[in-house]
């Protein structure tokens, strides 16, 4: 039997991982910091996703082509659902930095929210974009 890697028995875990931590919408009701942190990651997954595609492959090095950033969801869900939130909430603030986004105001006001239910110091945010998609 060929051998399984961590990446292939991982991935056919996350639907669990998403049905074990809903997030608002389809909760009805944010009660648990993790839930924030879940809709927070992937909306900053999506807008990470758009700007490494856009860039593509760098000539200069490997800059934002990490995998923490190519997969931080994945990361993230992880993390929460092994009891890891503080963990997860850094890893989401990492890619914000690392990539240099740009938050709208809600998006800011949820990471700063996350931040403090974890005890987290949010450094490093960029002023919001001004848009609120």
């Amino acid at each position: 039997m060929p051998a399984v890697g961590w990446r292939s028995s991982y991935t056919q875990e996350l639907p669990a991982v998403r049905a074990a931590a809903p997030c608002a919408e389809t909760s009805g009701m944010r009660n648990k910091p993790t839930d924030l942190l879940l809709e927070l990651a992937d909306r900053v997954q999506t807008r990470l996703s758009r700007m490494l595609d856009r860039i593509g492959k760098p000539e200069y090095g490997p800059g934002l082509d990490q995998a923490g950033l190519r997969d931080g969801q994945d990361v993230i869900e992880d993390l929460v659902r092994h009891g890891e939130g503080r963990l997860a909430a850094e890893h989401v603030l990492y890619m914000i930095v690392e990539a240099g986004l740009r938050l709208s105001a809600s998006d800011q006001d949820s990471i700063q929210s996350v931040c403090r239910s974890f005890g987290i110091a949010p450094d490093g945010l960029l002023p919001p974009d001004g848009c609120d998609a």
